[in-house]
């Protein structure tokens, strides 16, 4: 009995030793949620300048850099266009809480100068980025031969 009890308390510790504690403060609330419809949408700064992510590969013995922009699913993943997950130099996914911060799967912030490139330079940390199509104008549209505004 007295072993059941030790072996029960050292599983208790183990457990409570092995257990991460979430960052605090930190939201694991999505800022993009799938009502939003299918995505991906791209994102860019308020001033309406393409986030670009960079990966540099090794082809044979060139050095390639691809650019390419970046996309927000919606379940709140950075993506590239076709959908495919954005990671940063330690293969970690980056998804858009709903503080507008950049946070891997742990919930650690991530700094974007990290990850984006904003006008050819490191994207500076804290810069409000927006969804592009949901914060252009709307084009006017006018049914032909019925409005007669056009």
């Amino acid at each position: 009995m007295k072993l059941k009890s030790i072996l029960g308390s050292v599983l208790l510790l183990s457990m409570l030793l092995g257990c991460k504690e979430a960052p605090k403060g930190i939201s694991h609330y999505p800022l993009i949620t799938e009502d939003m419809g299918a995505g991906p949408w791209q994102v860019v700064t308020y001033s309406g300048e393409k986030i670009i992510h960079e990966t540099i590969q090794l082809d044979g013995r060139s050095v390639v850099v691809r650019s390419e922009s970046v996309y927000i699913s919606n379940k709140s993943q950075f993506v590239y266009r076709d959908g495919s997950p954005i990671t940063n130099y330690k293969g970690e996914y980056l998804y858009w809480n709903v503080d507008g911060q950049v946070i891997n799967r742990e919930l650690k912030i991530i700094s974007e100068d990290q990850v984006f490139i904003v006008g050819g330079k490191p994207m500076k940390p804290n810069t409000p980025i927006q969804i592009r199509d949901l914060h252009q104008a709307a084009p006017l549209t006018t049914l032909s031969g019925i409005d007669k505004a056009e």
